[in-house]
């Protein structure tokens, strides 16, 4: 007795009328040689695609169990593919390009030929502005698409690529809908279609009907694959039948007689189908009653089954979304049903990408829990047929179905259940199982967005209070740094004034010791000590008069210290107050030369915060002598105070080089300067525009012009 065979399945989708129809005639040539069936579904692969994780992870999956493999048109990728090829396996590929990929055999519809008698037939109804519409993202429509080019060429009908529309999205209703409304939008004259499978058909129908259209009195329409819909649509579609359970057949046959009898196929196998002839096309040909009843037997199964399957995912859908994550992967082996052995293998959250696949969940037909014999599987192994208790046996109607688990956030692992084929889903318009592992995707990403949320707003807010923190000590060196004007003016003036008080305190301590001399040797006359006398007057009225202006520019400097700390509203003579700021400055003035007016009515009594007012001017004033005047240079600057219903108005002024256009919207931007490389750190006039907006509740705008100085316009409410 020959050994019992593995044959590995790859598929993207695993039910509706081709994908389900496929996977049934593979299924029925591997039953009849004994062989078991493992079809791994990409679904999740590819449909969460994220440059985060990598499907490669994936590719080695079973790889060990598997004799040969079948690989469905779009199942794998070219990567997934390559691997495949270098392996030790043969590979059967279904629908794939020929040109494209060298593997043992490739199955296919003869798609030349189906499209090119399509075309003709349409041809033979005389007509000659057919449209095409297909998908370009699949082989097969792409070889139908040809042979449509290629019957219009026979009967010497010109190409019109404006008659040409693709469905961008995929080939199924709703695109088939959206690529014949711009169709119609084009304005382009036809009186035919040709879509390139029964579902883009029936959308471009449904289309035309809502635009008041004929079928077929003012466009005739078909497709290709005659799937169930096309018989029961109205009016009923003219199609070709595609052999989708023979190409699924052959594949299977074909990997087989490779693998049981060494024999080299041949590299191309095609599969001829049919005409089938309705009402679409203008043939008028009806469908027979009884192939309708029996359809109506159909529809009632499909219905059956879409109820059972909406009321299961409705209760599932609702407890994923409830659940965290440890609840997820609790639910998971739900996500199945109707199977008499399911496991669950997951990566290691330490370590997802060595390999391992950690024995999460087993259990049976009853979904009770049953013990597994090995703890971790290499994913290569994974699912192994000796990890299923002698207690259920394959039978020969039964499927292993693998499921990578996998979603925009990460790689998670594989469910691996047994369970037999379904006949109905082969009648679905939709792979209806794939919703619920959509579901899944989208709530594990879900709470492991929600997770990294967490994680990240804490991070987020410690790096907010060290921001915070940090700005905070840059505020407090930019008002520092504003008042290095002032303190070097203080030290400058207040310098003088000593320097010539110890000149003189020098001179009198000489002049002393002097006549103290004299006096001991007693050759101090009258005349010296009357000298002496006027020396000591004239000496002391220099030391007062210099001592008194040191104590009034301490003074004048105290009360700025006292208002800058002062926290509170307090009354002040804004005339006063001002003139009290500039009296301090005139070294850094004189060595700018730059000159000051100041036009403020002298009875203007405020009731404001000092150290804010303070602020304000000083920064101004240091962004003039920074940015608006070059060393050595004559300048001005102006400010004119004025005031009316309850508001301040402050306009403030230079005559220096002015502010670029460019820059003139983001001088008040935090950090923003234009001389970073000179130890500026940009924020000055940030902290001028906080001072008048949020602190005293007004407004600042700049105007300014390269060449022509620079206006800052300030309004302060006096009342709040």
């Amino acid at each position: 007795m020959l050994p019992r065979l593995n044959i590995g399945v790859i598929t993207h989708r695993t039910e509706a009328s081709y994908f389900g129809t496929l996977l049934n005639g593979i299924h029925e040539s591997l039953k009849k040689e004994d062989a078991n069936m493992f079809v791994i579904n990409t679904f999740m692969m590819y449909r969460f695609d994220s440059n985060l994780k990598r499907q490669s992870s994936f590719y080695p999956l079973a790889s060990k169990n598997i004799d040969g493999w079948i690989i469905l048109s779009q199942g794998a990728d070219d990567e997934y593919l390559n691997m495949l090829f270098n392996s030790d396996k043969p590979v059967v590929l279904i629908s794939h390009d020929p040109q494209k990929y060298n593997c043992d055999c490739i199955i296919q519809e003869d798609n030349h030929y189906g499209a090119e008698t399509i075309t003709q037939h349409l041809i033979d109804h005389g007509h000659t502005k057919i449209a095409y519409i297909g998908w370009s993202q699949l082989f097969d429509m792409n070889e139908r698409f040809e042979g449509y080019k290629r019957a219009l060429k026979k009967n010497g009908i010109p190409f019109d690529e404006k008659l040409v529309f693709d469905t961008e999205k995929d080939a199924l209703i709703d695109s088939g809908k959206i690529a014949a409304a711009s169709l119609l939008q084009s304005g382009s004259l036809f009186t035919a279609v040709f879509c390139a499978n029964d579902f883009i058909a029936l959308g471009a129908m449904e289309t035309f009907k809502e635009s008041g259209i004929n079928i077929p009195g003012d466009v005739a329409i078909m497709g290709y694959d005659d799937v169930l819909y096309a018989k029961n649509c109205t009016p009923s579609l003219s199609s070709f039948h595609q052999n989708i359970k023979t190409i699924g057949y052959t594949g299977g046959e074909t990997l087989i007689n490779i693998l049981r009898n060494n024999v080299p196929p041949n590299k191309i196998i095609h599969i001829k189908s049919e005409l089938v002839l309705r009402e679409s096309c203008g043939c008028n040909i009806k469908t027979e009653e009884d192939l309708t009843l029996e359809n109506l037997k159909l529809k009632d199964s499909i219905i059956k089954c879409v109820e059972d399957m909406l009321f299961r995912n409705y209760g599932l859908g609702t407890e994923l979304f409830s659940l965290d994550l440890e609840g997820i992967k609790k639910l998971m082996p739900q996500i199945v049903n109707n199977y008499s052995w399911l496991c669950l293998g997951l990566f290691s959250e330490d370590n997802p990408n060595n390999g391992q696949l950690t024995i999460e969940h087993m259990s049976n037909f009853n979904t009770e829990p049953i013990p597994s014999p090995a703890s971790v599987c290499p994913i290569e192994e994974f699912p192994n047929i000796s990890m299923v208790p002698d207690l259920y046996p394959l039978g020969p109607d039964d499927i292993i179905w693998v499921l990578p688990l996998s979603t925009m956030a990460k790689n998670w692992g594989v469910i691996s259940y047994i369970s037999p084929f379904n006949d109905t889903s082969t009648l679905y318009a939709y792979d209806i199982s794939n919703t619920i592992f959509n579901l899944l995707g989208i709530a594990l990403d879900r709470e492991v967005a929600s997770r990294e949320s967490k994680n990240n707003l804490l991070v987020l807010q410690k790096t907010l209070d060290t921001l915070r923190e940090t700005q905070e000590q840059l505020i407090q060196t930019e008002k520092m740094a504003s008042l290095v004007g002032v303190v070097s003016g203080i030290a400058h003036e207040i310098n003088t004034p000593i320097g010539v008080s110890l000149t003189a305190a020098s001179f009198l301590e000489q002049s002393t010791n002097k006549v103290i001399e004299q006096f001991h040797t007693k050759k101090l006359g009258h005349k010296d000590f009357m000298g002496f006398l006027e020396e000591c007057l004239e000496t002391s009225k220099i030391l007062m008069s210099n001592l008194q202006r040191s104590s009034g520019l301490v003074n004048r400097f105290k009360e700025i210290a006292v208002n800058r700390s002062n926290q509170n509203k307090v009354k002040i003579n804004l005339k006063h107050f001002i003139d009290d700021i500039w009296t301090l400055l005139p070294p850094v003035l004189a060595k700018n030369n730059v000159s000051i007016n100041i036009n403020c009515p002298h009875d203007l009594l405020i009731l404001t915060y000092p150290e804010g007012l303070i602020q304000i001017i000083t920064s101004l004033f240091e962004n003039s002598i920074v940015h608006g005047f070059s060393e050595g240079n004559n300048g001005s600057i102006n400010i004119d105070v004025t005031s009316n219903n309850n508001l301040l108005y402050i306009v403030y002024s230079d005559d220096g080089i002015g502010i670029e256009k460019s820059n003139l919207s983001k001088i008040f931007d935090p950090f923003f300067t234009t001389k970073r490389g000179l130890g500026r750190i940009g924020l000055g006039l940030n902290i001028v525009y906080n001072i008048v907006t949020q602190e005293f509740g007004g407004t600042i705008n700049c105007e300014s012009e390269i060449g022509n100085g620079t206006v800052f316009h300030i309004t302060i409410p006096l009342i709040g």
